[in-house]
Order: structure tokens, then C-alpha cells, then sequence
């Protein structure tokens, strides 16, 4: 989590700028860098449950976008994407009980618990380098690698609109297109919209 945080390179892939302009035409107006992460999927290694990002980053009012690049082709058998296309427009789906919303932390779990019957998740492939854009309220998770000798290593970046008031805490500090801090982004007071089972502090 957070590579950028303690690597400068990894601070120059955040901030690239050809990422950063079609992130201000997403968002007609620019980003923000709220997070990073580097995926390393070994061969063998599980998925990771469906979820919609700004369900912990609790950006608000305008939603936060993903930047999804490609270290290795990301392919069915290695544990590609698997996106449901149109549920960005339902907003955060919520766990059906306090139990469910309370064991979301693990990994490769899922706050969508029952996950709707009517959500068909289609994979995404990725070829090496390129990389893949989406809404934060997109639900999304992967598949396992079932390869025997290929990894599906991935950069991600979490970015908020320049206008938005507040991300959860994790994601503090927020840095703009310079790798400054901006002091306008508030942490959110509160549970998350799923009640106060989620606050924010850790993902």
C-alpha cells in the first residue's frame, strides 16, 4: 500500500502525466492522488472479492476514479479484472447485515454481501503497459492466478477530483499534480454510507 509514500519512482508513475490529463478529462477538472498500490499475483495466488473502491475511500461530493496499469498482460488465467458493467450507476451497495459489514476486512472478501443475482461480472484483459480507467462506484474484483510460472503484477492509483471535500483517512495525505499536500480535503466525520461499521481508517 502506498508506494509512493516511500519511493520516488513510484511517486512519478502516480503523478505521470498522461494519466493525469485523461484523469482531469474524466473528471473535467484535475486530480488529486489519493493513493497508490502495487499488486504482485504470483502464480496460485487467490483473487480478490467484488467491491467498489469509493466505498472506503469515501470521497465526496464528486466520486474517485482508479488508474489500473498492466506490469504483465493481465489475462483470465493469471487473475484479470472481472468488472459489472453499469453498476457504477446503482451507487454503494451495502451489506445486507451488521456481521456481513463487520468481516468485509478480510482479504479477498466482498462488502456486497448478497452479492445481486442480476450482476453478470465479465472479465477485463489488460495487455502489458496499457492501463485501465474506472468509476469508483464500478463493482469490480479479480479472478486467482492459475498459472504455474506467470505473476499479474499491477500499479493502481486512487485519484479524487480537485473539487472534492473529503476522503477517508487512510488516504491522508492527499497530493496534487506537484506531489504537494492539499490542506482543503477533509477526513469525513462518521461512519461510512454503510453505517458506522466502517470508518475509514484502515482498507
Amino acid at each position: 500500500m502506498h508506494p509512493h509514500r516511500h519511493s520516488g519512482r513510484a511517486l512519478q508513475w502516480a503523478l505521470h502525466r498522461p494519466v493525469l490529463d485523461m484523469l482531469a478529462a474524466l473528471f473535467g477538472r484535475p486530480a488529486l492522488l489519493a493513493q497508490t498500490m502495487y499488486y504482485f499475483k504470483p502464480p496460485g495466488a487467490r483473487g480478490q472479492g467484488m467491491h467498489q473502491d469509493n466505498f472506503y475511500l469515501l470521497a465526496a461530493p464528486a466520486i474517485c476514479l482508479a488508474a489500473w496499469t498492466a506490469i504483465d498482460a493481465a489475462e483470465i488465467d493469471n487473475g484479470c479484472l472481472y468488472v459489472v458493467p453499469g453498476s457504477h450507476r446503482r451507487g454503494i451497495l451495502c451489506p445486507k447485515t451488521q456481521e456481513a459489514l463487520a468481516s468485509w476486512s478480510d482479504y479477498g472478501d466482498s462488502h456486497i454481501r448478497p452479492f445481486p443475482r442480476e450482476f453478470r461480472p465479465v472479465p477485463v484483459t489488460v495487455p502489458r503497459g496499457a492501463t485501465l480507467f474506472f468509476h469508483g462506484q464500478l463493482v469490480h474484483g479479480s479472478g486467482p492466478n492459475r498459472t504455474a510460472d506467470r505473476s499479474r503484477r499491477t500499479f493502481i492509483g486512487h485519484y479524487i477530483d480537485e473539487a472534492s471535500e473529503q476522503v477517508a483517512k487512510f488516504y491522508h495525505p492527499v497530493l496534487d499534480a506537484r506531489g504537494n499536500p492539499v490542506d482543503h480535503v477533509r477526513i469525513p466525520e462518521g461512519g461510512s454510507p454503510c453505517g458506522d461499521g466502517w470508518n475509514g481508517e484502515v482498507h
